[in-house]
């Protein structure tokens, strides 16, 4: 059987460095070897969902109700895969970073090795790790994130594969936009809740400042 690591990886927060901007940037990282394990109850959820009228053609955190966010973090409460976290309040960035492309590839960087140097740590073997990232950047900074996390695949010494999708796409994309966004509107307000029902999944939850 094929054994496979999949890490499915989204972000909250802006792109903005300006006052007008989020005050913190967060991504998450959603880690499984059982892609299809909470899939049947989202689908559920979701028919479930447009049998009441509810318009609901994918899960997406910062725009579903209060009560279909309770159902969903309900759903991932049961995963028996983890959340990786690294975040950074932007304005302590030094000013080179305070951009997209730096800020974000040196997260996406930061974050991966750290959860390779995890997976090592408890001898895991795959015969590949899959990356599936949310379409958030252009084609030339897609080009240049590969060319920056493709030294921490390698490390692993395995075969991988890195792919860029919208996050409607797949339920463990949205599993992990819903992770992002606990972690987020924790930080940005105080609101922990969300954050709270998830955090015996989570494994690393890094402060970029601290690495």
């Amino acid at each position: 059987m094929n054994n496979t690591l999949y890490i499915f990886i989204d972000e909250s927060g802006n792109f903005d460095f300006s006052p007008k901007g989020t005050r913190f940037f967060v991504v998450s990282a959603y880690i499984t070897i059982e892609p299809v394990n909470l899939t049947a109850d989202i689908s559920i959820l979701r028919y479930g969902l447009l049998r009441s009228g509810h318009e609901q053609e994918s899960f997406h955190a910062t725009e579903d109700k209060q009560f279909i966010r309770d159902a969903m973090y309900k759903i991932i409460s049961k995963s028996k895969s983890y959340y990786s976290f690294i975040y950074t309040e932007k304005v302590k960035l030094p000013a080179n970073l305070q951009n997209k492309k730096q800020s974000y590839t040196l997260s996406i960087k930061v974050l991966l090795s750290n959860i390779l140097d995890y997976e090592k740590k408890l001898a895991k073997k795959y015969d590949q790790i899959i990356v599936i990232m949310d379409k958030v950047l252009i084609k030339e900074e897609k080009s240049y994130l590969y060319k920056i996390i493709r030294p921490e695949l390698k490390k692993f010494n395995t075969r991988f594969e890195l792919y860029f999708f919208q996050t409607k796409s797949d339920h463990n994309a949205q599993i992990a936009d819903y992770g992002s966004w606990a972690k987020y509107v924790g930080l940005e307000r105080e609101e922990w809740r969300p954050f709270e029902s998830i955090k015996h999944l989570v494994r690393l939850d890094i402060n970029i400042f601290d690495t």
